[in-house]
Formats: structure tokens, C-alpha cells, sequence
């Protein structure tokens, strides 16, 4: 009797045995299974401006960067470290292989760019460096202006250091420089030189000269004060400086802006 009891409690240990395991080991298709990591986006600069390119201020600038790899979750455009939350200047849709900035950069400097995309897979992030200046007035229009400039004679030398030749009385000679070619009866002229204490060239020409510019030099006619081309030696938007050879030494005219 006692062996028939043993031999029971084997068998319900044993069994209860089995039923755990099972229980421990089944069900296993009730797990969460672990979610599919996307491919990390990448992107690349599309038509990467040389390092050593000089951006101008009043252009529009448009950066773009091709997009390759796993979706995009998030874009961010960074200038200097700044992110740029317009998103007037962003243009992106998933459509799309490129990803656009459209920023104004009103400012001289340098410009640090930066573009990060990403998704759960990962990130990619590129930079490029900026470098904008102020753009360059063109000579003509600071000899010019749009229509037309007076400069008045302030100096006469020879040499920069040599002795001053212009009198006082010369001191209220001017010259006009018209932007486009003026016409009075048959002369045609684009300068005018007024005062005419300085040697006024033709007798007939009533100081009306004609010139051609270059951003070197100014080419006169029918003139005596300037018989040879003369160089721009210095032109700003209030001074200009000219020289012009005259055996070994040069000739050095001083002007400034009137109106």
C-alpha cells in the first residue's frame, strides 16, 4: 500500500512537472515582437559651391541636398547654430529627392549652414561654410550715378608730393559726367566741363567733352587739360583721383563730389 502511494506522488510530481514547463515554454506567440529599425536618411549637398566662392548680399541664395536611405522624420536647417523655424524658407515633401533652403543672408561675414536629418534609425548631418560680401559698386556708376555726377578740381600735381599747381581761382572748375550721351544741335558729348579758367580744349565746344570709360581708365576728346588717357588712380563715391604721365613725372588731379 505504501509503495502504490509513493509511486501516485511520483506520478502527480512529475506531471505537475510537465505542466509547468509547458506553461513556461508556450504562449510564446503572445509576445510583442521587437520593431523593424528603418534605414537612417542620408543626405549630400547637390551642387556644392567651391570654399573660396564669395556670395554677394543682394543675390538669392538656395541651398539643396540630395536625400537618399530610410524616410525622413525630421529636418533641421541650423545658420551659425540658429535653427530656422520659418517654414516659408524650407521647402520639403517626401515626394522629393531634395531638401531646399531658401534664407536671405543680408549681412557680410561667414555663414555656418548645417542641415541634420533623421529618423530611429539614425541621423546624418552636413555642413558647409558661407562667405558673402557687400557688392562692389561699378565704377561707371560711381563716376557717373544713374544719371549724372559734378566733380570739382581740388588738386593739380606733379607727383603726389610735388607742388600745387591749381590756382584758386581754378578751384571752382567742375566737370559734369552724364551716364548717357547728351546732344545739343550736331555735338554730341557726355561730359561737360565748366569754369573754363583751365584750358577748355576746342574753342567751339563750349566745355561739352566726349569720354569713354574703363575701369582703369578715362579716355578724353577734344580736351587739353587731359591730352593723354588719364588712370583712375582712386574712385569713391565723394573722391576721385587721376594721374596721367607727362615725361618722367605724373600728373595728379584731385576732385570731389558736388552734386
Amino acid at each position: 500500500m505504501s509503495n502504490i502511494s509513493n509511486r501516485s506522488f511520483f506520478y502527480l510530481l512529475a506531471f505537475s512537472l510537465f505542466s509547468f514547463i509547458l506553461v513556461s515554454c508556450g504562449g510564446k506567440d503572445d509576445d510583442p515582437k521587437p520593431k523593424d529599425i528603418p534605414n537612417r536618411p542620408v543626405v549630400t549637398w547637390k551642387d556644392l559651391a567651391p570654399a573660396n566662392k564669395i556670395f554677394y548680399t543682394d543675390e538669392a541664395v538656395v541651398l539643396q541636398a540630395e536625400k537618399t536611405g530610410g524616410y525622413i522624420e525630421t529636418v533641421e536647417w541650423r545658420i551659425n547654430g540658429t535653427l530656422i523655424t520659418n517654414s516659408q524658407e524650407i521647402i520639403f515633401n517626401d515626394d522629393s529627392t531634395l531638401i531646399s533652403l531658401s534664407h536671405p543672408f543680408d549681412n557680410p561675414g561667414r555663414y555656418d549652414v548645417s542641415l541634420r536629418v533623421a529618423n530611429e534609425g539614425g541621423e546624418s548631418v552636413i555642413i558647409q561654410v558661407l562667405n558673402f560680401e557687400t557688392r562692389p559698386t561699378p565704377k561707371i556708376d560711381l563716376l557717373t550715378g544713374q544719371v549724372s555726377k559734378k566733380w570739382k578740381f581740388t588738386s593739380i600735381k606733379l607727383s603726389e608730393d610735388g607742388n600745387e599747381l591749381i590756382e584758386n581761382h581754378e578751384e571752382d572748375n567742375t566737370i559734369t559726367f552724364f551716364r548717357e550721351t547728351q546732344t545739343e544741335g550736331t555735338t554730341t558729348y557726355n561730359c561737360v566741363f565748366d569754369g573754363g579758367t583751365i584750358r577748355n580744349g576746342e574753342a567751339d565746344s563750349k566745355g561739352n567733352w566726349e569720354f569713354t570709360f574703363s575701369d582703369r581708365y578715362i579716355k578724353f576728346t577734344r580736351i587739353d587739360v587731359f591730352p593723354t588717357d588719364v588712370r583712375i588712380i582712386e574712385l569713391t563715391p565723394t573722391s576721385m583721383t587721376l594721374g596721367r604721365t607727362e615725361g618722367n613725372s605724373e600728373v595728379i588731379y584731385k576732385f570731389t563730389f558736388v552734386s
